[in-house]
């Protein structure tokens, strides 16, 4: 691989990373945010409602979620020469 060809890798994985990473930092606050709802406003539903392996589940499925939406950035973005 030459420079030229990784550096467009590197550009393209780097534009959905930060997108996917973007959007998943919105949604896990707002997955926290429902979870500190539930263990205030409902205590007695927090114990079956609140879980560690529901928790990591919502987790993964917002990584593969947001990765999904922002894949098609490995196609249409890429590097341009331009004269100045």
């Amino acid at each position: 691989m030459d420079v030229q060809s990784l550096s467009e890798v590197a550009c393209r994985a780097g534009m959905m990373t930060l997108y996917s990473a973007s959007d998943y930092s919105v949604w896990l606050i707002i997955a926290v945010t429902v979870e500190r709802y539930v263990v205030v406003c409902r205590p007695l539903h927090a114990a079956s409602v609140c879980r560690r392996r529901r928790a990591v589940s919502v987790m993964a499925v917002l990584v593969f979620t947001f990765v999904s939406i922002n894949l098609h950035f490995v196609w249409t973005t890429g590097l341009r020469s331009v004269q100045v």
